[in-house]
């Protein structure tokens, strides 16, 4: 999702449930300095650093986690991707994962993660995998925004992606932990960067 060119984007998916569609929509910010880019705009970066040598699949869907919705989740889209035998990949499912109603436990959620990282190396064995970590989530005062409430393991979901990453050798860019430090200084600072 790093590549993700919505970073602000409407979703509805009429299978998830009103509070499912609505998390997905706040979950994704737009930082104040921050722009948004279309898939065709990284593209054309990418081609005029690396000509005829750059193919993008964005495979994400919103809202799915690892193991969730049933051939649309994590687990169903690597083997898709493995099949275009990519030489590099972004993977951040902690933060659907931890959704309570999601039932995917922080051990199911790693071992996933393993699974996701060895059908991805079935694909292209030197993938360069990306592991991700997103901001923390917080509760809004709208009860159908009570995204931290929703996931009050969170920071053990993102501990294990940081365990796969170190034991397998992959690159991991920790969100979390510089959105933390920020969050910890002050909730009003912090929603003005993540409105």
């Amino acid at each position: 999702r790093l590549l993700y060119y919505n970073f602000v984007k409407c979703f509805w998916n009429d299978a998830f449930d009103f509070e499912t569609n609505n998390m997905v929509n706040f979950d994704w910010y737009h930082p104040h300095h921050a722009w948004q880019h279309t898939e065709q705009e990284v593209k054309e970066w990418l081609d005029a650093e690396f000509p005829g040598l750059v193919t993008i699949h964005t495979l994400g869907i919103g809202a799915s986690a690892s193991s969730h919705p049933a051939g649309q989740s994590g687990l169903d889209t690597a083997k898709r991707a493995a099949m275009l035998k990519p030489d590099a990949a972004f993977i951040e499912f902690a933060v659907n994962d931890a959704y309570l109603p999601y039932a995917i436990s922080p051990g199911d959620s790693k071992r996933n993660l393993e699974t996701i990282v060895d059908t991805m190396r079935k694909g292209n064995p030197e993938v360069e995998i990306v592991v991700q970590t997103t901001n923390p989530v917080i509760d809004m005062p709208d009860p159908a925004n009570r995204h931290a409430s929703n996931r009050p393991h969170l920071a053990d979901y993102f501990e294990g992606y940081r365990e796969v990453a170190r034991a397998r050798g992959l690159i991991l860019i920790d969100h979390y932990r510089s959105w933390q430090k920020l969050l910890d200084a002050g909730r009003e600072e912090f929603l003005k960067r993540v409105p």
